[in-house]
């Protein structure tokens, strides 16, 4: 599925059911409040902080088992959250996001740039 940046938006504010983004450990709502405030920014793409891929089949063999270890269908994760767990785990083990040193610079015409250095 392919979206504008509006539908990707909209698609967005409209499922603030869950919190399913992920930072430091935890999950958030994207816009809290259900639409997007002035002191917000929005960014879009696949860089290295967005998981664009599916999980390989090393992520499907750490799941099963993990999920299996800690008691299957009696432990105290369901199979689902689990292995989204475990993905993120994994894919934060390899590098894919964001690490301490790196450089965010975003640039808008006629409101300039900011840029932002990632810590700890």
């Amino acid at each position: 599925m392919t979206l504008d940046f509006r539908q990707l938006t909209e698609k967005v504010l409209a499922d603030m059911s869950e919190e399913r983004f992920y930072y430091q450990g935890e999950f958030y709502r994207l816009a809290p409040k259900g639409r997007i405030d002035a002191d917000m920014a929005l960014f879009s793409g696949t860089g290295e902080g967005v998981i664009f891929t599916a999980p390989a089949r090393h992520d499907y063999t750490d799941i099963i088992l993990g999920y299996l270890k800690q008691g299957g269908p009696f432990g105290e994760a369901d199979l689902d959250s689990f292995g989204k767990e475990k993905f993120i785990e994994n894919e934060l083990a390899g590098g894919h996001f964001l690490q301490p040193g790196d450089t965010v610079t975003y640039r808008a015409s006629g409101l300039g740039e900011i840029v932002v250095g990632v810590t700890d």
